[in-house]
């Protein structure tokens, strides 16, 4: 069974990022530090200019205790 995959909006990824970041009450900087990445990097990706790599969102999941999913804002449920 094969399951067409379309692209996932940058918008989707930076709404994502800085909603999650924001609900932890936690700076660009701090979210940067504990990352690994440079603020600009944060930046970079909650203005959707580019992407965090596969691993990247795996941490953000982990450090947000949330889906990968959830921090797409895929509904899992559709």
């Amino acid at each position: 069974l094969y399951h067409t995959v379309l692209p996932m909006s940058k918008e989707v990824i930076f709404t994502g990022i800085k909603q999650f970041r924001e609900a932890a009450g936690m700076s660009k900087h701090e979210l940067a530090r504990r990352m690994g990445v440079t603020h600009q990097a944060v930046i970079r990706w909650e203005q959707g200019v580019s992407y965090p790599t596969a691993a990247k969102l795996l941490q953000l999941a982990d450090l947000f205790h949330c889906s990968v999913d959830e921090l797409l804002g895929r509904d899992r449920s559709a």
